[in-house]
């Protein structure tokens, strides 16, 4: 098991004794961590001069970075632990799923492996209507991968301050439920919620500490 401690952590009942999966999760977790500490030593090591330019944004994560950019940490992170692909082509749609964990199966070959989990990547700061039509898009997509996988998770992003340390904050229940619905689907459940403390800053709190959230939620049929 990854020694890493977050500063929240949510795990759902369901997965509480698998440890293949909280392994999965954390390491994505950790790897974002890794990148957002990188991202603010890169800062730090700017010359004097850039330092008052600097210190009007973000020294970490806290900003919409693209979700590619998330996803391929994830991916590198993920690479020494599962068979994994990223920017997957989904066999039956034109278009690619993030990232795609395999499993071993009994054919030989090139067929020797599976798909056991996919996974999407979307910024969740708030429940309003641009946010529903992406989160809804993401699941669609996931829901018409017809190769039969054990989850399809959709990884949700978020950043504020202490407030977000809640899986209910941004991704609701409620919203969960009016997704699923109108996708005519089983039910969105969480699995796993994680935080770690990041450098932002917003003109409503610039004095606020910062997390960067991560929750892993699974569209169940």
């Amino acid at each position: 098991m990854l020694t890493f401690h977050p500063v929240y952590e949510e795990i759902s009942p369901k997965i509480e004794n698998d440890d293949y999966l909280i392994r999965l999760f954390r390491t994505a977790l950790y790897a974002i961590k890794e990148e957002d500490g990188s991202l603010s030593r890169a800062v730090s090591q700017a010359p004097p001069d850039f330092q008052s330019f600097y210190n009007q944004g973000d020294h970490g994560l806290g900003y919409w970075a693209f979700e590619s950019q998330i996803i391929h940490s994830i991916y590198k992170s993920w690479l020494a632990f599962v068979p994994v692909a990223w920017e997957k082509r989904n066999p039956q749609q034109p278009n690619q799923i993030d990232l795609v964990v395999y499993k071993p199966c009994d054919r030989t070959g090139p067929e020797q492996w599976e798909p056991s989990l996919i996974c999407e990547a979307k910024w969740w700061m708030d429940n309003n209507t641009a946010t529903r039509v992406a989160l809804k898009t993401d699941f669609k997509m996931m829901e018409r991968w017809k190769t039969d996988v054990e989850k399809r998770v959709l990884i949700g992003l978020w950043y504020w301050d202490a407030a977000a340390l809640s899986s209910e904050s941004y991704a609701s229940i409620a919203l969960r439920e009016e997704i699923a619905n109108q996708l005519k689907t089983g039910v969105i459940e969480m699995l796993y919620m994680g935080a770690f403390p990041t450098d932002f800053t917003t003109m409503e709190s610039p004095d606020k500490d910062g997390y960067f959230c991560m929750g892993f939620f699974h569209l169940r049929k």
